[in-house]
């Protein structure tokens, strides 16, 4: 096992680190460009807007690092902007073009009622049962800081888990090995330190 931890240096991976140490894996390296290392498992931390992650991802040439891992059906968690960016586009500032891996578009979430951003505690409503998903009860509650959304193009195909917010928001996403999560796991508590644990044990 190899693992990686993004840093785009648009956000703050300390509490990342903390997690990642605590859970005893203590053979993973920071990335910051592109490399010919090789990692059974890579972990997108994610604060920051859409475009500043993008434009630093293709100015270091991440984003090869990330497709190529992609090609070779390795595992990858994208947490929060982490996991938007493997959308097709997105909306946060204008039209962005994402890695593409995961077809939909981060979208502004269209409230009514409810305030912006969407902070703080909320039940994840799993809707399709995975591996990674093993050690963790149906609406257990998770932590979250965002305004925009990933808006699925295939949801029979992609979606894991969802979260209530005046209509039902895609939080919990995969596709082959790729995961992405809007939620923050390293700030979850003993839940999110579960779910990080069976992510990095993934084989």
């Amino acid at each position: 096992m190899k693992i990686g931890i993004i840093n785009t240096h648009t956000s703050n991976i300390k509490s990342v680190i903390n997690a990642v140490n605590f859970l005893g894996f203590k053979n993973f390296k920071l990335i910051t460009e592109n490399t010919n290392q090789e990692f059974t498992h890579i972990i997108m931390p994610g604060n920051g807007n859409y475009k500043s992650n993008m434009d630093i991802v293709i100015k270091n040439k991440l984003d090869t690092l990330i497709k190529n891992h992609f090609e070779k059906n390795k595992f990858f968690l994208g947490i929060c902007v982490g996991m938007q960016i493997l959308s097709t586009y997105g909306f946060e500032t204008k039209k962005e073009k994402g890695l593409n891996i995961i077809d939909g578009e981060v979208v502004r979430i269209p409230v009514k009622k409810k305030r912006l951003p969407h902070i703080g505690w909320n039940d994840l409503r799993i809707v399709k049962n995975d591996e990674i998903t093993k050690n963790i009860d149906n609406m257990s509650s998770f932590y979250f800081l965002h305004s925009y959304y990933f808006n699925l193009k295939k949801k029979s195909e992609n979606l894991i888990g969802s979260v209530f917010y005046e209509k039902d928001l895609p939080v919990f996403i995969k596709k082959n090995n790729f995961y992405g999560v809007q939620f923050h796991p390293e700030k979850s508590q003993h839940k999110g330190l579960r779910l990080l644990n069976t992510f990095l044990k993934l084989k």
